[in-house]
């Protein structure tokens, strides 16, 4: 295989890892904010968060009907959630 064909190659598993992460972002777009909170959940706890939007008064209400957990001001769907974060653990795994 050529120089011009692992070009092609990689270019092509770039755009199709893009296309899912853009899929996984959509399906949840505050995961990211979760993530920080969690780790840094004893500055958040006292108010020393970097989100300065969340109080610690956040931090203990939740909600759970069977599919969808509420966090803060995040719904998460639990099973677009794992359908979206399949694809994309496949399609890297692929690649």
């Amino acid at each position: 295989m050529g120089w011009d064909s692992w070009g092609l190659t990689i270019e092509l598993m770039r755009q199709e890892v893009e296309d899912v992460l853009t899929i996984f972002d959509t399906a949840l777009p505050s995961i990211k904010t979760a993530r920080n909170v969690i780790e840094h959940l004893d500055d958040y706890a006292l108010d020393k968060g970097n989100n300065k939007k969340i109080s610690r008064k956040e931090l203990e209400v939740d909600t759970w009907d069977g599919s969808n957990f509420g966090w803060l001001d995040i719904k998460l769907n639990v099973r677009n959630s794992q359908n979206a974060a399949e694809k994309l653990f496949g399609t890297i795994k692929k690649n």
